[in-house]
């Protein structure tokens, strides 16, 4: 599993390449992914945060829903 400034190393280089319009990344170990277009590195994206967040403890927000029924004298 990687570590949290390797993901966001990742994360940066993702984003730079989606920004410059460019398709391939190349790691500083000499590794290259090509993606076949912008989607496909959105969605890589997308997965990086998802990992980020995962090893940080902070998962998506959730809504949490009460439900109250307050009795009145009638309903006795």
């Amino acid at each position: 599993m990687s570590t949290h400034q390797e993901l966001q190393a990742r994360l940066e280089r993702l984003n730079a390449a989606i920004h410059s319009g460019e398709r391939t990344i190349t790691t500083e170990d000499g590794a290259s992914v090509t993606y076949r277009n912008q989607d496909e590195m959105k969605d890589a994206r997308r997965d990086l945060h998802t990992q980020i967040a995962a090893l940080s403890g902070a998962g998506r927000p959730r809504a949490v829903v009460a439900r109250f029924r307050f009795a009145g004298l009638r309903d006795r």
